[in-house]
């Protein structure tokens, strides 16, 4: 038990030595990077920083690809006559029923104004 413990001492002793000289010695000489290897970073630090590297390494590319494969689905969709009636169909009556909402709206905000001011003259409503 105490040999061990020893041992275990002097082991420690040894390599926190060893340790301690080669952070000295990496202190007095610090590593120098090949020039192939400083001219690749210097190459990837400049394209990172152009606008295709963000472009492809970032969210917008995500959009942009969802974005152009719902276009290619809705126009390979539209191709069919039946489909592309029934898209046309839902896209009027959207429309139609945003317009008619709007009128009710606007009807409403008319009236309105007509009884906070009776006295307002017709031409300024319209």
């Amino acid at each position: 038990m105490i040999a061990e413990n020893n041992f275990n001492r002097a082991l420690r002793e040894a390599v926190s030595s060893e340790l301690s000289d080669a952070i000295l010695h990496e202190a007095k000489n610090p590593h120098t990077f090949s020039d192939d290897f400083l001219r690749k970073m210097d190459k990837l630090t400049k394209a990172e920083q152009s606008r295709f590297w963000r472009m492809t390494s970032t969210v917008p590319k995500r959009i942009a690809v969802i974005m152009a494969s719902l276009l290619i689905i809705t126009l390979t969709a539209c191709s069919i006559p039946s489909v592309r009636a029934a898209v046309v169909g839902f896209i009027k009556e959207t429309y139609d029923n945003c317009i008619r909402l709007l009128r009710v709206v606007l009807e409403a905000i008319t009236s309105q104004i007509n009884t906070v001011l009776p006295n307002c003259p017709m031409g300024l409503l319209k």
